[in-house]
């Protein structure tokens, strides 16, 4: 389960479909162990933006684990954030920010569920302020994760902060120079400012670090 935990953490390369394999490895040694359905949840709702897989088939699995994951423990926040990430895709935006905030009630240090509340949920109702402060509050429970200092670099753009997101991810980039999430960000914060060299440069660095077929529509 922590080998499939760290390998999750790290959103870049073929890590999401090897944490798959270890969570599936914990089920087997033990059907009862809910927060391994919870990873499994967790990986395969975000495994279509890491990979090539399908959307519909990964969603339709995380809900699954994610709802096996309840079935045993109800009180798993890990299986509630997952269910808030399946509604959010699903455009179900009140249902999505009820499963985040049950999350931070079970665990209130649970990094990723302030994150995902301020990145996805509070950000959709154009709540900026309170969308910046969950993603600071993240930050401070986990600030070596390059995915949750990224998203709140996102955030910031998002409430046209563009120099301050632009300066949170670069902060990213000191944590992991390697991670292509980061520099297409920035690229858009650029692009978002007008300076489009400056973004085409970013662009074609997270190019050049991922496969993901989004960096290519972003270059275009």
């Amino acid at each position: 389960y922590q080998k499939g935990r760290s390998l999750w953490e790290r959103r870049s390369g073929d890590n999401i479909p090897k944490a798959i394999e270890f969570y599936e490895q914990a089920i087997a040694r033990d059907p009862n162990y809910a927060l391994a359905y919870a990873g499994l949840a967790n990986a395969y709702v975000l495994l279509p933006f890491y990979t090539g897989a399908r959307r519909s088939d990964s969603l339709a699995k995380a809900r699954e684990a994610a709802l096996k994951a309840l079935q045993l423990d109800p009180k798993v926040a890990e299986a509630h954030a997952a269910l808030g990430k399946f509604d959010f895709f699903n455009m179900d935006l009140a249902g999505s920010m009820r499963e985040y905030q049950r999350a931070i009630e079970l665990k209130p240090n649970y990094a990723t569920a302030h994150q995902w509340l301020g990145n996805d949920s509070l950000v959709s109702f154009g709540r900026f302020d309170e969308a910046i402060a969950e993603g600071e509050r993240a930050v401070e429970l986990d600030p070596l994760s390059p995915v949750i200092n990224a998203d709140l670099g996102v955030t910031l753009y998002l409430a046209r902060r563009y120099d301050d997101a632009m300066e949170q991810l670069r902060k990213t980039l000191a944590i992991d120079p390697t991670f292509f999430y980061a520099h297409y960000n920035i690229g858009i914060a650029l692009q978002l400012k007008g300076d489009l060299p400056g973004a085409i440069t970013e662009y074609e660095k997270a190019k050049q670090l991922s496969y993901d077929s989004f960096v290519l529509a972003l270059l275009g």
